[in-house]
């Protein structure tokens, strides 16, 4: 709605409108020159207290300092006997000669802090007021007494030190014409304040230049106001100052406690080359100046009021509740508009934005108001055109509906955008509403979500292959020892079997490495320290890297953390092997490098915005190498990919590294671009704790058996079967059955038949926990072994938790098998190792 459609139409309101009108400029104006002359008076008050607190002020060396040079002139000039005790370097004589007046100056000015002599050197000759000090070397905090040294010619200037702001007499001392070194006195300037306080009538405070500052700038006695600090000397009303005042200026006003003062800045302070160090800060209260004023206004408006009152009461209310509810009305409006949460613009018919609520600015990070008369593809996009698929295109030429998604370049944001048309009372188009709804964090989930999915999938399916393939290697690997056991000595035999085993071993390796990837093995973890572990890796690569890559380390710290050194090891084999791989053509440096950060609360960088607060070691492996592209970044965490040719490569590597540092409540980075190397940042939190001791190296003894009865339970045949022949081997009777409810069956049937049950733990119809509380239900005091190829059932603690005596990991060593059945009937029978045949059973018990 115009203004000129609120206008009275008949000639009696235009009458009362006009008498308005005179009455609120005849009082206007009379509002205005009061103002005026209430200003000019407070003005004049101020200018005379600034104009008598400048000219104390500039008598401060004067009254105070003056005195002290003359004297110490005088001192030099009657006292010759100085000059060649100083020049001979006799200390006691130049302290016995300069004493009585020394304790004079203390009597006549109490604020004499220092009086000291210098030796050409820089360095301190005789501090009278203490004397067994000297000898230090001055040259580096005593400018002041250095250009005295060079000029040979006396000083008087202000320094600042570690024990506050001095005020320095400075006298070069000569003996028969050669240089024979300097004397100061030096005048601590807080101690004349009080006095200075007295003669002035205001609270009085000292600034400095926080460059020139050498005090302890946090003490609670001193503010840091910008580029300058604040020396309150204890003044409650300067330490109550706001922190946005500005000592540059030479005066500014300021409200404190419902009083207001004035701020005056008086540059003073100027060290010996001039350059400014700092000034006097006053304060001169202006409340009853300014209260003055402020009654006028108040009386002033109060009669306009009532005379704006009288003449506007002749107006039709009507009127005037017409317009409150317009202005109501509005203010909701704006409150509304402004109050929504997404971004809302309003664009005319060539998408330039007319109004733009509070949470545009906000989250575009742009000023106030800078919105209005943009286009919105430029405020989004940045483009010189509308986009294609623009929403408020279609809108405009369909007059409907129109939602699109919007990725914004510099925020790095992506919004979903809706523009709906505006039409007049007669229907007609005349502007958009635009809606913007921040959906970034939305889609990075979603993101998350399908990886997290894909990989939970792609781990079970592990975890799956890596029990079955563990089947197979026990079985393998036992056939493997049950030849060497019976074959005796033939080399050729044997050799080959220790070749069989080793392939075993790999492929034990890459099942372990499977499950580590699906983080679905468990590894017992203690304190360790990095280091040590990484230094041993690097020794074990170092004569595989090329001579044509240079090695660089540093490993700063001795942190600790909670881990595994295995997969620590792991870590830094596969990263250092990935980085010397991509520079085995060309050369160049590989760098790993060991040092401590910590994360505080809030954290800006959004690569460790996910980490809690606190201390972290970051291990950085770095190489000059190839690079990669955006493309091959985003994938390589990802199980089985790998850029390396077939049969160099299982793309496991970084996956596994991936589980790990998962595993360690750890995260990890990389940052690369093709043609400039690549860096992998791994962030692992420090422990509180000091590293655990290393294990002692045990000693593995020959296996020895016996004649116990052993029931073995296992659903796969070949592997049952394998532990009869080895077992048998041992001495032991062996009972073999192929599922748990066959096992519960047989020990029904005689519960004390078996002195020791080997049990698998998956199997169909009953797994080998359940079958272990059966066989502890019906006789409790009978051993059980529980062997996994690798389970989500259960994990080794479980195990151990729900009563299991022994946990064995497949694939299996038959011959710790044995040893394990022989220690576990050992230590149930309470005997001595090697006694615990069963009565009637054969005694037949060969090692190996």
């Amino acid at each position: 709605m115009r203004i000129t459609d609120l206008l009275p139409k008949d000639e009696k309101e235009k009458a009362t409108i006009l008498v308005a009108v005179v009455v609120t400029t005849l009082a206007a104006a009379f509002f205005y020159q009061g103002i005026l002359l209430h200003n000019r008076t407070i003005e004049g008050v101020i200018h005379e207290q600034q104009e008598s607190i400048a000219i104390t002020i500039s008598n401060v060396d004067h009254y105070y300092f003056t005195p002290c040079q003359n004297r110490l002139h005088s001192l030099l000039l009657l006292n010759p006997g100085i000059g060649e005790a100083l020049y001979n370097r006799d200390r006691q004589g130049l302290y016995r000669l300069t004493l009585p007046f020394y304790q004079a100056l203390l009597r006549e000015n109490l604020s004499l802090y220092v009086m000291h002599y210098h030796l050409p050197d820089g360095h301190s000759f005789l501090r009278m007021h203490t004397p067994e000090k000297f000898g230090d070397d001055l040259r580096q905090i005593r400018p002041a007494i250095q250009h005295v040294h060079r000029e040979q010619k006396a000083t008087n200037c202000y320094e600042t030190g570690i024990y506050g702001v001095f005020y320095r007499v400075i006298q070069p001392v000569f003996h028969q014409g050669s240089y024979a070194g300097a004397v100061e006195l030096g005048i601590r300037v807080d101690t004349v304040l009080e006095s200075l306080q007295k003669q002035l009538g205001s609270p009085l405070a000292t600034y400095f230049l926080t460059d020139h500052w050498q005090g302890v700038i946090a003490d609670e006695e001193n503010i840091v106001l910008g580029q300058h600090l604040l020396l309150t000397h204890g003044d409650h009303l300067f330490r109550q100052l706001p922190g946005n005042l500005d000592l540059s200026l030479r005066e500014q006003r300021f409200s404190l406690d419902g009083n207001s003062y004035l701020l005056h800045t008086f540059p003073f302070f100027s060290d010996f080359k001039g350059e400014l160090l700092g000034g006097f800060v006053v304060i001169q209260e202006i409340t009853g100046a300014l209260a003055a004023k402020r009654a006028f206004v108040v009386r002033s408006l109060l009669f306009a009021a009532i005379l704006l009152v009288l003449t506007l009461t002749a107006l039709h209310l009507s009127f005037g509740k017409l317009i409150g509810k317009l202005v109501s009305s509005h203010s909701a409006w704006e409150r509304t508009f402004d109050a929504i949460g997404d971004i809302v613009t309003i664009m005319d018919g060539n998408l330039r934005i007319v109004r733009a609520n509070k949470a545009a600015y906000r989250v575009l990070g742009v000023e106030p108001g800078s919105l209005i008369g943009q286009h919105c593809y430029r405020v989004f996009a940045d483009l010189p055109a509308a986009c294609e698929g623009c929403p408020g295109v279609d809108t405009v030429e369909q007059c409907r509906v129109n939602s699109a998604e919007i990725h914004h370049l510099k925020l790095g944001k992506t919004f979903l955008t809706t523009t709906s048309p505006v039409a007049d009372e007669r229907g007609e188009f005349t502007q958009i509403v635009h809606i913007a709804k921040d959906i970034t964090e939305k889609l990075a989930l979603e993101r998350q979500l399908r990886q997290a999915q894909k990989m939970e999938a792609i781990g079970n399916l592990a975890g799956g292959i890596a029990h079955d393939f563990n089947n197979i290697l026990t079985a393998i690997g036992g056939y493997v020892q049950l030849i060497l056991l019976e074959v005796g000595r033939d080399e050729r035999i044997a050799q080959n079997a220790v070749q069989v085993r080793a392939a075993i071993k790999r492929a034990t390796d890459l099942v372990n490495q499977i499950l580590t990837f699906s983080r679905q093995t468990e590894h017992a973890k203690k304190s360790i320290q990095v280091a040590p572990i990484i230094k041993e890796a690097l020794k074990l690569l170092r004569s595989s890297i090329p001579v044509s890559i240079e090695l660089r380390q540093s490993l700063d710290s001795a942190a600790s953390i909670i881990g595994d050194p295995s997969q620590i090891h792991q870590i830094v084999m596969n990263l250092v092997t990935n980085a010397y791989h991509s520079m085995l053509e060309g050369g160049g440096v590989l760098g790993v490098t060991l040092r401590e950060i910590v994360i505080e609360a809030g954290e800006r960088r959004p690569e460790l915005a996910m980490l809690p607060p606190g201390r972290y070691l970051r291990l950085e492996v770095s190489d000059t190498g190839c690079g990669m592209d955006r493309e091959t970044v985003a994938k390589i965490f990802e199980p089985y990919f790998t850029t390396k040719e077939i049969g160099k490569g299982t793309g496991l590597g970084l996956a596994v590294v991936h589980g790990i540092v998962n595993s360690h409540h750890g995260i990890i980075k990389v940052y690369s671009e093709p043609g400039q190397g690549t860096i992998f940042h791994v962030y692992l939190p420090i422990a509180d704790c000091e590293p655990d001791p290393l294990p002692a190296q045990e000693i593995s003894e020959p296996v020895r058996g016996g004649s116990e009865h052993v029931l073995f339970v296992d659903d796969e045949e070949n592997i049952s079967e394998l532990a009869r022949e080895i077992l048998t081997f041992y001495g032991y009777r062996v009972t073999v059955c192929y599922n748990g409810a066959e096992a519960v069956k047989s020990l029904q049937a005689e519960p004390d038949r078996y002195d020791l049950v080997v049990t698998d733990l998956t199997m169909p119809v009953m797994n080998g926990l359940q079958l272990a509380a059966e066989v502890k239900a019906l006789r409790p005091q009978t051993p059980v072994i529980l062997c996994s190829g690798h389970s989500e059932i259960t994990s080794k603690a479980e195990a151990v938790a729900q009563g299991i005596d022994l946990y064995l990991q497949k694939p299996l060593e038959m011959t710790d098998l044995a040893r394990a059945v022989r220690e576990l009937l050992d230590i149930k029978t309470d005997g001595a190792p090697g006694s615990g045949a069963k009565k009637g059973g054969r005694s037949h018990r060969p090692s190996h």
